[in-house]
C-alpha cells in the first residue's frame, strides 16, 4: 500500500478490489496468449513431419480418442519427438473427413451417435427437397388430413380383430417407449400443474402458455422423426394435427359448460385440469378397443348443442338469462342427488366434495366436472375412429393426442379471453354451437370437411372479435366526431 491507502481503509478496499479485478482480467488474457503459443509451437513441429494444416492434427486425434491437450502436445514436440511423432502417426491412421460437421459411418459406435447421423443426413436430404419429392406415404397422410370427414361411417375392424389388437397393445405396454411416455406425460403434468397453472391471468401470458405447448410439440415430433424414422415421424406429426381438426371446435362446448355454470375464472383451470386428465384415458381406452357403434351418442351431443345454440340465442334477444340453479343439468342432479347437492362454489378450498354439517355434498365445480367428463366422452368417439382409421399404430396415435389434448386445454383460455368483449361475441358462441349440432346430426348424410369446419368456425370468431373491436373503438370517440 502507499500514500492515503496506508490510512484510509475506505480507499484501501477499492484498490484492492480493482487490483483483483485486473488480476482476473490478465489471468485470462494470459490463458489466450500461452494458448496462441502452444499452437504456433505445435504448428511448426507438425510442418516439420509432413503433417500440416494443424487442423488436421486435432481431428485426426478427436477421431482416434486421444484425450491430448495443447499443452502436453506442445511439451512434448519440445522436449520428446520420437513421442510427438508416434502421436502424429496415430492421427494419420485414420481416415481423414473433409466435412467436418459430418459423422462418419464407420467410426459411429454408440446408439446416440447414430441417432445423430441419421438426423444430419435427413437434414441435409430436407434441405434439397421440394414438394414434388415427397414420397408415396407422406402423401398419402397429407390427403387424408385435407379429405378428413367429421361424424361419417368409419372403416373399423372386426370386433375380434379389434379384441386381438387391444390385447397385444396390452402385452407391449411394458416396452422401452411406453415407459418413456408415461415418465413424459408425469413431467408435462407436474409443469403444467406447478408452473403454467401459477402464470398470471391475461391475454399474453395464455398465448405464451400456447407456444409453450406448440414447441413442446415440435421437440416431441423431431424425437420420433429421428429415432423412429420419417414415416413414424410423419404419421405423428399428422396424426397431431387431425387431433387439433377434429378437437378444435371442442373448446367452444367446453365455454358452454363454463358459461352455463357461471364458473368463476379462477377455478377453470383445475377443471379442466382434471377433465384433461379424464380425457386422456378416454383416448387411452378408445385406442385400446375401438368403439363399433357411436351413431346414438352422436344424436344425444347433436341436439344437446342445438338446444343450446337456440336457448343462448332466445335469450340474447330477450336480454335475460337464468339462474344458475335453474339451469337443466343442477335440476337433474337436484333431483338425483338430493341434499347432496351444494349449490355453491367453493372459491378458497377449490374443493368437488364439501363437508356441509356434518354432510359431504358435491360442489357446482363437481358439476361443471362431471358435465365436461360427459362433453369429452361424447365427442371423443369421432376422432379416435378417424385417427385409428388413418393408421394402426397405437403408440402413434395416442402419444399424438397426448400432446393435442395439452394445446385444446391452452387454446380455451386464448378463445375465452374474447367471448367477454360483447355481446357480438357471445351470440357467435351460440352461432357456432348450433351449428356443430347441425353438423353431428346431419353427419351421416351429408359431407363435413374438418379442416373447413375449423376454417369457418375461426373465421366466425375472428370476425365476431373485429366487430366488437370496431364497436368499442367507435363508442370511446366524442359525439362531435361521430357527425
Amino acid at each position: 500500500m502507499y500514500g492515503r491507502s496506508k490510512r484510509c481503509f475506505k480507499l484501501a478496499a477499492v484498490r484492492v478490489m480493482k487490483d483483483l479485478n485486473h488480476r482476473y482480467w490478465l489471468r485470462r488474457k494470459r490463458r489466450k496468449q500461452m494458448r496462441i503459443l502452444w499452437i504456433t509451437r505445435i504448428q511448426a513441429a507438425c510442418r516439420e513431419y509432413g503433417m500440416f494444416p494443424y487442423s488436421r492434427l486435432i481431428s485426426g486425434l478427436t477421431r482416434a480418442n486421444m484425450a491430448v491437450d495443447r499443452k502436453s502436445l506442445c511439451i512434448l514436440a519440445e522436449t520428446e519427438p520420437v513421442s510427438f511423432k508416434c502421436v502424429l502417426d496415430e492421427a494419420k491412421r485414420l481416415p481423414h473427413s473433409r466435412s467436418h460437421g459430418h459423422l462418419q459411418a464407420d467410426v459411429v459406435k454408440s446408439p446416440e451417435a447414430e441417432t445423430l447421423l441419421r438426423a444430419q443426413q435427413y437434414w441435409a436430404k430436407l434441405r434439397h427437397r421440394s414438394w414434388s419429392d415427397w414420397d408415396e406415404t407422406q402423401l398419402q397422410a397429407f390427403d387424408h388430413l385435407l379429405a378428413a370427414r367429421k361424424f361419417g361411417p368409419h372403416e373399423l375392424l372386426h370386433p375380434q380383430e379389434s379384441s386381438d389388437q387391444g390385447m397385444s397393445w396390452l402385452q407391449g405396454l411394458v416396452s422401452a417407449e411406453w415407459c418413456f411416455l408415461g415418465i413424459v406425460m408425469g413431467m408435462l403434468l407436474t409443469m403444467d400443474a406447478l408452473l403454467l397453472q401459477n402464470l398470471p391471468e391475461s391475454r399474453r401470458s395464455h398465448v405464451c402458455v400456447l407456444l409453450i405447448w406448440l414447441a413442446v410439440t415440435l421437440a416431441c415430433c423431431v424425437e420420433v422423426w429421428v429415432c423412429a424414422g420419417a414415416d413414424a415421424g410423419t404419421t405423428w406429426l399428422f396424426g397431431y394435427l387431425m387431433e387439433l381438426l377434429y378437437s378444435a371446435d371442442h373448446v367452444f362446448v367446453i365455454q358452454l359448460v363454463f358459461s352455463s355454470l357461471d364458473t368463476p375464472h379462477r377455478l377453470m383451470p383445475k377443471a379442466l385440469y382434471l377433465a384433461m386428465i379424464g380425457n386422456m384415458a378416454f383416448r387411452f381406452l378408445g385406442f385400446l378397443r375401438a368403439p363399433v357403434n357411436t351413431r346414438f351418442f352422436s344424436w344425444v351431443m347433436g341436439t344437446g348443442l342445438v338446444y343450446a345454440g337456440i336457448s343462448r340465442l332466445v335469450f340474447q334477444r330477450l336480454e335475460h338469462c337464468p339462474d344458475v340453479t335453474e339451469s337443466a343439468i343442477v335440476r337433474f342432479l337436484r333431483l338425483l342427488l338430493g341434499e347432496r347437492l351444494g349449490e355453491f362454489y367453493d372459491e378458497e378450498g377449490e374443493a368437488i366434495l364439501v363437508d356441509v354439517k356434518g354432510k359431504y355434498r358435491i360442489s357446482l365445480l363437481g358439476v361443471a366436472l362431471l358435465c365436461l367428463f360427459a362433453v369429452n366422452f361424447l365427442l371423443s368417439f369421432d376422432v379416435v375412429l378417424a385417427k385409428s382409421e388413418a393408421s394402426d399404430d397405437v403408440f402413434l396415435n395416442f402419444s399424438s393426442s397426448i400432446l393435442a389434448l395439452f394445446a385444446i386445454r391452452s387454446l380455451f383460455f386464448v378463445v375465452r379471453d374474447f367471448f367477454t368483449l360483447s355481446t357480438v361475441t357471445r351470440s357467435t358462441l351460440a352461432l357456432v354451437l348450433l351449428l356443430m349440432g347441425l353438423e353431428m346430426l346431419t353427419g351421416p348424410a351429408v359431407y363435413v370437411n374438418a379442416f373447413a369446419s375449423c376454417v369457418v368456425f375461426a373465421s366466425m370468431l375472428a370476425l365476431s372479435v373485429g366487430v366488437s373491436t370496431l364497436q368499442q373503438s367507435h363508442a370511446k370517440l366524442p359525439f362531435s366526431a361521430l357527425h
